[in-house]
């Protein structure tokens, strides 16, 4: 609605690591084309991305994706399509 919504790091779950592929594609590296501004909390202050609604965060997904050459080809299909989608629902 036009508000900035903050993601508090206690709502954040850890991915497992046990079993498939690890791809190390960090946030930062599909974020890094994004709107940077620093962020207080309490008494820390740090850089951080900001953006204003889901379209925004998809495109810019979207162009990391594109950025990151260690991602397979295949992959960056499947990830582009489930963004590309006006509901993010389900992935094949």
């Amino acid at each position: 609605m036009g508000k900035p919504t903050f993601i508090t790091f206690s709502t954040i779950v850890k991915p497992a690591t046990i079993g498939g592929e690890i791809l190390k594609i960090s946030a930062a590296k599909l974020t890094q084309v994004g709107i940077g501004k620093k962020v207080t909390i309490g008494s820390k202050t740090f850089p951080a991305k900001t953006f204003y609604n889901s379209i925004d965060l998809s495109t810019t997904i979207q162009n990391g994706i594109q950025i990151i050459r260690t991602i397979p080809d295949d992959l960056k299909e499947i990830l582009m399509g489930y963004l590309s989608q006006s509901q993010y629902k389900y992935i094949n």
